[in-house]
C-alpha cells in the first residue's frame, strides 16, 4: 500500500513515534546487538593486528599499511562482493563473513606467518566487509520499514561510532596485557559471537540465480535526484570532515604538543563528537527536511571549529574544534535516510555498496587531502580550511535544498 505524507502529518508522526522506537523490534535488537560485536572487534582486530606488524618489524609504515589494505575492498572489488546481498540470503551473508573473518584472525594468532602473508590475510578478512556491511544496511528497512527508518540508522550510526570507541580501547588494552596474539583470538571470538546473535534473526529466501546488477543500482542512484543529491552531500561533508580528522594526531603533537594519553583524547573527540550530535537529531520527515538537516549538521561543525583552528586556540579548546568536526559526520544518518527508504530491495545490497564505495573514496581522499594542504602550508592551514569549507556548504546545502528535492514526495511504502 502507498500513502503520501503531507507535511502537516509529517510533523505529527514525528512528534508521536520515538526515536527509540525501532528497538521495540524484536529482529533489529538482535541486528544491532551483533553491530556492536562486530565493529568492535573488526576495530580491535585491526588495533591487534598494527601492533602484531610493528611488533615483528618495528616499520611504523608497515604498520599502518594494515588500515589501508584492510579498506583497501572497498574501492572497487567491494561493490562487486556487496551485491552478494542480493542473491544470497542477508542473514546468512553475514553469518558467512562474520565466521570466516574469526577463521582469518585465528590463523593470525596461533601460526608464525611472515609480515607479507599478515598483511594479505587482513586484505582478505577485508574483503568480506562489504557484503557484510551491504547486507546489515540492507536488513535495516526490512525489519522496521520506512516510516522509522530514519530513527533505525540513527541507532545504527550510534553504535557504530560506540563500537569505533570500545574497539581502539580493547584493542590497545587485550594488546598489552594479552599481547596482539591473544587479542587476536579474543577479537576472533567477537566474531563467534555477532554470528550467533544474527542467526536469531529470521531468513528470507535467496535468488542465487539472480547476476549482481550493479548497472541498475547505478542507474537508479543516477536517475534518482534526491538518492543522487544525497550522495554528493554526504561525499562533500565527509571529504571536507576527514581532511581534518585525518590530520587530528600530527595536530596534537605538533601544534599543541600533547602526549599520547593526549593524542587518544583528542582523537576520541571525533566519534563523540559524531554520537553526541546522533543522539541530538530526529532523522524523519520528508525529503527536503532530511537533506536540509544534513547540510544543518556541516554547518554546526564548521561553526564549532572554525574559530578554534582559525584562531589557532590551545587548551581545551582544541578539543571542541575536534568535536565540532565529528558532528560533520552526523550528514549521514538523514542523507541515508533519504537515499534507503528509496531504493528498491532487489537491488540493495548491490546499491549499498555503491554508496559505501564512494564514502570510503571520500575519506581516503578527504584525510590525503588534508595531509597534502598539512604539509605544503600548514596544520593550521589544513584545519582552518577544512572547518571554513565544511561551514560554506552547510550553508549552501540548506539553501539549494528546496531546489535539490523539487517535485519529489516521500512516499511511505509499508507492506
Amino acid at each position: 500500500m502507498s500513502q503520501t505524507t503531507s507535511r502537516g502529518e509529517d510533523a505529527d508522526l514525528r512528534e508521536e513515534i520515538s526515536r527509540f522506537a525501532p528497538l521495540r523490534v524484536v529482529g533489529f535488537r538482535w541486528l544491532m546487538s551483533a553491530q556492536l560485536v562486530s565493529e568492535i572487534g573488526d576495530w580491535a582486530a585491526r588495533v591487534a593486528l598494527q601492533l602484531l606488524v610493528l611488533e615483528k618489524t618495528g616499520n611504523a609504515a608497515l604498520s599502518a599499511l594494515v588500515i589501508a589494505v584492510s579498506l583497501a575492498p572497498w574501492i572497487g572489488i567491494g561493490q562487486v562482493l556487496a551485491s552478494i546481498g542480493d542473491r544470497f540470503p542477508r542473514r546468512t551473508v553475514l553469518i558467512v563473513c562474520d565466521l570466516s573473518r574469526a577463521i582469518i584472525f585465528v590463523v593470525i594468532a596461533a601460526v608464525e606467518v611472515p609480515t607479507g602473508v599478515i598483511l594479505l590475510l587482513a586484505f582478505v578478512a577485508g574483503c568480506f566487509d562489504p557484503p557484510f556491511e551491504a547486507s546489515r544496511s540492507a536488513l535495516i528497512p526490512q525489519l522496521v520499514g520506512t516510516t522509522i527508518y530514519g530513527h533505525a540508522l540513527a541507532l545504527s550510526a550510534y553504535v557504530s561510532n560506540l563500537g569505533l570507541l570500545t574497539g581502539y580501547v580493547l584493542g590497545g588494552g587485550l594488546s598489552g596485557w594479552l599481547g596482539p596474539q591473544g587479542a587476536l583470538l579474543v577479537n576472533a571470538a567477537t566474531f563467534v559471537l555477532s554470528s550467533s546473535l544474527v542467526s536469531r534473526l529470521p531468513n528470507e529466501a535467496g535468488n542465487p540465480s539472480r547476476r549482481p546488477d550493479l548497472r541498475a543500482a547505478a542507474r537508479f542512484i543516477l536517475t534518482d535526484r534526491v538518492v543522487l543529491s544525497s550522495v554528493v552531500i554526504y561525499g562533500l561533508v565527509a571529504f571536507f570532515g576527514m581532511s581534518v580528522e585525518g590530520i587530528a594526531a600530527p595536530y596534537a603533537v605538533d601544534e599543541l604538543g600533547l602526549s599520547d594519553v593526549g593524542v587518544g583524547a583528542l582523537l576520541a573527540m571525533v566519534p563523540a563528537g559524531t554520537i553526541a550530535g546522533t543522539l541530538a537529531i530526529r532523522a524523519d520527515g520528508s525529503d527536503r527536511r532530511l537533506l536540509r538537516l544534513s547540510g544543518l549538521a556541516a554547518l554546526v561543525a564548521g561553526g564549532l571549529a572554525l574559530p578554534v583552528f582559525g584562531l589557532e586556540l590551545v587548551g581545551l579548546l582544541p578539543y571542541i574544534g575536534f568535536f565540532g568536526i565529528g558532528i560533520s559526520f552526523v550528514a549521514s544518518i538523514p542523507t541515508n535516510t533519504a537515499a534507503g527508504r528509496r531504493i528498491p530491495d532487489e537491488i540493495r545490497a548491490s546499491t549499498f555498496g555503491i554508496l559505501q564505495g564512494v564514502v570510503i573514496g571520500a575519506h581516503a581522499l578527504g584525510a590525503a587531502t588534508g595531509g597534502v594542504l598539512a604539509n605544503r602550508i600548514s596544520l593550521d592551514f589544513a584545519a582552518t580550511f577544512g572547518a571554513a569549507t565544511l561551514l560554506g556548504l552547510g550553508l549552501l546545502i540548506m539553501l539549494a535544498t528546496p531546489v535539490l528535492t523539487s517535485g519529489e514526495d516521500w512516499q511511505v511504502r509499508e507492506n
